[in-house]
């Protein structure tokens, strides 16, 4: 009679744990991360038919993105270029900028866009083929698919997420949203210190009803796929102690919870995705790219809020690995953090930010007109126009 006692006594307090755990672990999973920071969840995307079909109808065909539809909208003009109001007739440009969204300047209007300032300030056109969204790969890819670019000057800028994006095939595991949904982008792999391009994936509508278990047979080059340790980790739902055990074990979990930036462990030597070198490989491409047709080309990189915090306090810049490597290639750099901190003294970046309160955001207009000086700046400088 003890010992049913004792046995039913400890299976209680074990059901009790049970509980216990896993309301616990449904508290972390559906009202700390989900919310917070969806983006080390994964579910699985909602979309019809009628949308994959407008899709495959409107996509580029090799870089993913821009759609034709944006394409033909105000967003950009006949050359591709985002508009350059204060010159804008697309040809004979002086200088042409690649890159995504911070090079592109989203958040403000055309006039207010480090492109357009930049071109009243060299007195000439400045082409802005920066799109929202872009790894430093599909920028490369732009380029040497825009043979009517003929400026003497052309500029590649690097903001730190870029590098999650050159190990990227699917932008949904990296930002999922309504818009990244469709968002398959080529990508590089290194073989033999060599780029081979792994192009454009062309997944069928039922494919992408596939369970994440599915996924390496649909994008075996991706560096996110649902599970694996980097990528989101699969919300299944019940057990979700389960699911709360795998966020543990999850990388980009750790720098969320250690308040480190997502891309910072991907931007070191060695990591296991290859993300610095594939990187670093892709500009010495961009800059041979740029040799061959005889211009002066250089990379501009750009901090984040929590990098330009640190660069404050410890010195250390953002992309400095990757700045590292392309200076023993012998590749011009210039990093925007040194020239913000001379100007902004003890003065916070998020000045400089569309979302001033939250420090989130775009650089605004007062930003864009920083970058522009600098740059301008710099080319007078160098006597480079």
């Amino acid at each position: 009679m003890n010992s049913f006692v004792r046995l039913a006594g400890s299976l209680i307090i074990f059901i009790i744990v049970l509980i216990v755990v896993e309301t616990g672990s449904y508290i972390l999973v559906e009202l700390v991360v989900s919310p917070r920071a969806g983006f080390l969840l994964y579910e699985l995307p909602k979309f019809d038919e009628a949308e994959f079909d407008t899709y495959l109808k409107v996509r580029d065909p090799h870089l993913g993105w821009p759609s034709k539809t944006a394409l033909s909208s105000k967003q950009y003009d006949s050359s591709g270029s985002r508009p350059v109001p204060a010159f804008p007739a697309p040809g004979n440009e002086c200088i042409t900028l690649y890159g995504d969204s911070f090079v592109y300047g989203s958040e403000v209007l055309d006039q207010e866009a480090w492109g357009n300032i930049l071109s009243q300030r060299v007195r000439c056109r400045v082409g802005n083929f920066g799109v929202p969204g872009y790894g430093t790969d599909q920028s490369f890819l732009r380029f040497k698919e825009n043979v009517g670019d003929t400026a003497p000057i052309s500029i590649l800028g690097i903001f730190p997420h870029n590098i999650l994006r050159n190990v990227n095939q699917y932008r949904y595991l990296l930002a999922p949203s309504e818009k990244s949904i469709f968002g398959f982008k080529p990508r590089f792999v290194l073989e033999e210190g060599r780029l081979r391009l792994i192009p454009l994936p062309a997944p069928g509508f039922s494919d992408l009803r596939l369970s994440s278990n599915d996924m390496p047979q649909m994008l075996p080059h991706e560096a996110f796929l649902p599970g694996n340790g980097v990528g989101p980790v699969p919300n299944k739902g019940f057990p979700y102690s389960l699911v709360a055990l795998n966020l543990f074990l999850n990388e980009r979990v750790k720098s969320w919870v250690l308040r480190k930036p997502s891309w910072e462990n991907f931007a070191q030597p060695g990591h296991a995705s290859g993300a610095l070198e594939i990187t670093a490989t892709v500009v010495k491409d961009f800059v041979a790219e740029c040799n061959k047709r005889k211009k002066q080309c250089f990379v501009l990189t750009l901090p984040t809020p929590s990098s330009y915090k640190k660069f404050k306090t410890t010195g250390v810049l953002s992309l400095e690995s990757l700045a590292k490597k392309l200076t023993e290639l012998g590749i011009p750099t210039l990093n925007f953090e040194s020239y913000l901190s001379e100007q902004l003294g003890e003065g916070s970046i998020c000045e400089l930010l569309v979302n001033i309160p939250g420090c989130t955001g775009h650089f605004n207009p007062k930003g864009n007109e920083m970058l522009a000086e600098f740059l301008s700046l710099h080319i007078a400088e160098n006597s480079m126009l």
